[in-house]
């Protein structure tokens, strides 16, 4: 998370720059907020966490029924993307047509 906020405070600086009317109170809550999670007490714990989660690895176990709602779910965007797609092209045949 704080390489997420320094990358974000470098975007967010870049932009400062270029409109310098911003002023710097992004970069500025962006710092505060990585010194916040820099002192957190619970940042020592994440690595020891870390190790023993990929220590322990414990079996998944897979809901039939969230997998057969994933699945229609992937049906169901595919079909529709597939829909956009036939009326994008019925469109743009209709403007080289008419146009």
């Amino acid at each position: 998370m704080i390489d997420a906020l320094h990358e974000l405070k470098n975007n967010i600086a870049r932009v400062e720059q270029s409109h310098p009317y911003l002023g710097n109170d992004l970069s500025s809550t962006c710092d505060r907020a990585i010194s916040a999670l820099q002192d957190s007490p619970f940042r020592q714990y994440s690595a020891e966490a870390a190790e023993i989660i990929k220590a322990s690895p414990q079996p998944t176990r897979i809901n039939p029924l969230s997998l057969a709602i994933d699945k229609t779910g992937d049906f169901i965007i595919g079909g529709l993307d597939k829909m956009g797609d036939g009326i994008i092209f019925i469109f743009r045949k209709i403007s080289r047509v008419s146009g």
